[in-house]
């Protein structure tokens, strides 16, 4: 039972051009091999840009090429005026330390103007602003109070100019003793920022977790993934699914992920991570790391219970039917784990999903409209001959209900998964969510965030939609577990989860 299914690879091997993480990202890690300082790695920090560390010589002349342009124009942008002035108004925004919005939008504020800068820096030396580029901003250290960074630190010290207050960052950044994520540039600051880090507890559907404990949890996932990154030589998703097959049907209602996964997860993991000081607990990082892409089926199985009620008409179907709007690439991913949809529904011999939206013309159909069978993984299922079939449509969905007509058999559920990235299209969510609604069609959304959740649930009520009590915007009980940093800026309090939240659902 529960033994290591899969490990999606990304297609990116250690020879090709990657995302650093954050540790990277912060200087804690090599920016070339990601290896993290500790007693046997010693870091050494770029000596022109004093921005970038690196493990040793050989992965400092590796990174060379991509790095000079990169280099040059972060030398430039500190010793540029604007550096300067922006160094001179954080050095004095001391009271920021007691007004939490204004601490957020000033580093905000911060970071933007620094890209700006940066950018055109770049152009100078013939280079242009990437993710990896941007991700030296984002996730730069700044002093969780007053945004100030090292590179400031040293532009005032350079300057004779007093700042704005009488305040004085000490001679660099130092971090959070616990975490290593959040920065303070003086006592005086750690005393002002500790608080709302080490107490002040998320407002999110992490809260539970302080923002300590939220970034240690996210180190952990991180340090998780490098290690399984190196065993396979190339960077991985973890899309995994435990090889068991309920006998019945157990509901979800009350359960939790570690209710229903850990045990499976222990023998998926722990052979190959054991437990070290630095990654204490590898399966939990392991659980919540797929937790991600089973969330997908999770909060399938969940919503259909809800909107069912005490029927079980549902769990006895010969076709359990499943339309999936406005797929993104975590659905395509968690494709191959709607399996547990069959491992949990004993009496189901096939679940059938229809992937639709823009993402699927990166998939390999004739022409809009494609279908593929699957034999499930697990010997078991197809020992029984049961089957996961996969639709892909690149048709928006009222396109696809317009085309099909009558003909059209009546899904089970239709879903759209963290449903803000609709949004970016107002007029045609709209449209979905009216036909919806009119079709009556069992339907559930999620969200990453409770704002979100909020905004989109008034969206659904407005097209004529009348939300199930149970599923109107609360946290869903089976978003991932897997922490995402709200907007990458470090000193930010936010942190979301994909699926984190119920938007909404129709019976």
């Amino acid at each position: 039972m529960g033994r290591f299914l899969n490990l999606i690879f990304d297609g990116q091997d250690r020879g090709s051009e990657r995302i650093p993480p954050i540790p990277s990202n912060l200087g804690q890690a090599c920016y070339k091999c990601y290896a993290e300082e500790s007693h046997k790695v010693a870091l050494s920090t770029c000596g022109n840009c004093k921005r970038i560390a690196y493990c040793s010589t050989g992965c400092q002349k590796n990174d060379w090429r991509a790095h000079m342009p990169v280099c040059n124009a972060l030398k430039a942008l500190e010793c540029s005026e604007n550096s300067f002035q922006m160094a001179m108004l954080s050095g004095g925004i001391i009271l920021a330390g007691a007004n939490p919005g204004l601490r957020k939008d000033f580093i905000k504020r911060l970071v933007l103007v620094d890209i700006s800068d940066f950018e055109a820096c770049l152009l100078q030396e013939g280079s242009t602003l990437g993710s990896l580029e941007r991700g030296l901003f984002l996730w730069e250290p700044r002093c969780t109070v007053c945004g100030i960074t090292d590179r400031m630190i040293r532009v005032l010290q350079r300057s004779s100019s007093p700042t704005a207050s009488d305040h004085q960052p000490t001679s660099f950044l130092y971090p959070c003793s616990t975490c290593k994520t959040t920065f303070f540039c003086s006592p005086t600051h750690e005393l002002l920022g500790t608080p709302s880090h080490t107490q002040h507890k998320q407002s999110s559907g992490c809260s539970t977790f302080t923002q300590c404990q939220l970034n240690q949890r996210l180190r952990e996932s991180i340090r998780l993934k490098h290690a399984l990154a190196t065993l396979a030589l190339a960077d991985v998703n973890i899309v995994w699914v435990p090889d068991r097959v309920k006998q019945e049907w157990t509901s979800l209602r009350g359960r939790n992920w570690e209710d229903e996964f850990l045990e499976d997860a222990k023998e998926a993991i722990s052979v190959l991570i054991p437990a070290t000081r630095d990654m204490p607990h590898p399966v939990n990082a392991f659980l919540r790391a797929a937790s991600e892409a089973l969330s997908v089926p999770m909060t399938i199985l969940w919503a259909l219970e809800v909107m069912n009620g005490k029927k079980v008409e549902w769990r006895r179907k010969d076709t359990l039917r499943i339309h999936i709007i406005d797929a993104s690439e975590m659905e395509f991913q968690a494709g191959r784990l709607m399996e547990e949809i069959l491992h949990r529904l004993p009496e189901i011999r096939a679940v059938e999903f229809t992937l639709f939206g823009q993402g699927v013309a990166d998939v390999k159909t004739e022409g809009p409209h494609s279908a593929a069978t699957n034999l499930p993984f697990f010997r078991d299922c197809r020992r029984r001959g049961r089957q996961v079939i996969r639709i892909y449509s690149s048709e928006c969905y009222p396109e696809f209900v317009q085309r099909i007509g009558p003909t059209l058999l009546r899904p089970d559920l239709a879903t759209v998964f963290n449903s803000d990235s609709g949004l970016g299209n107002v007029r045609g969510w709209r449209k979905t969510m009216k036909l919806l609604a009119k079709m009556r069609v069992p339907f559930a959304f999620t969200a990453y965030t409770q704002e979100q959740a909020k905004i989109d649930a008034k969206e659904f009520k407005k097209a004529g939609g009348k939300l199930c009590k149970e599923l109107q915007p609360r946290v869903n009980p089976w978003g991932s577990l897997e922490l995402e940093p709200g907007n990458g800026a470090v000193g930010s309090e936010i942190h979301f989860t994909a699926n984190g939240w119920i938007a909404g659902g129709l019976r």
